[in-house]
């Protein structure tokens, strides 16, 4: 079952449209979606950092903080966009998507720390999160 998340400022090339349906279906795990409510051909795969960039720590301002009802970044969610493009998938670790599940507001923020790139590709993230996981055994 999703939930209705608003975005006041819309997403970064979307801002015309305000209101997701978040979803996470079994058979798309580990991937949510972020659907609109007001055009339906708008889908945005999204993924939580931690399954492919386990050191991932954006900074986030106090004021994107304030603008999403939220004191501490401990209370939102973080997930990146994923894109998929000339046949490899790619998420987008400078604009994350906060969301702050309590007041159902979201906001995709662009990161002044140039480490994060736009377009990271995922397989190397799963092949150091398998390296990692063979090392431990």
């Amino acid at each position: 079952m999703g939930k209705v998340i608003t975005f006041p400022q819309g997403l970064i090339g979307f801002e015309g449209f305000k209101n997701y349906l978040l979803l996470r279906l079994k058979e798309y795990e580990p991937f949510l979606w972020l659907l609109s409510l007001e055009e339906k051909r708008l889908k945005f795969p999204l993924l939580e950092p931690a399954d492919f960039y386990p050191n991932y720590e954006p900074e986030i301002t106090k004021e994107d903080l304030k603008s999403l009802g939220a004191k501490d970044v401990k209370e939102l969610k973080v997930y990146c966009l994923v894109s998929l493009g000339n046949g490899r998938a790619t998420a987008n670790l400078r604009g994350p998507v906060l969301i702050n599940p309590k007041m159902r507001l979201a906001k995709q923020v662009v990161l002044a720390e140039p480490s994060y790139p736009l377009r990271y590709p995922l397989m190397q993230g799963i092949s150091e999160k398998i390296k990692r996981a063979s090392s431990k055994g």
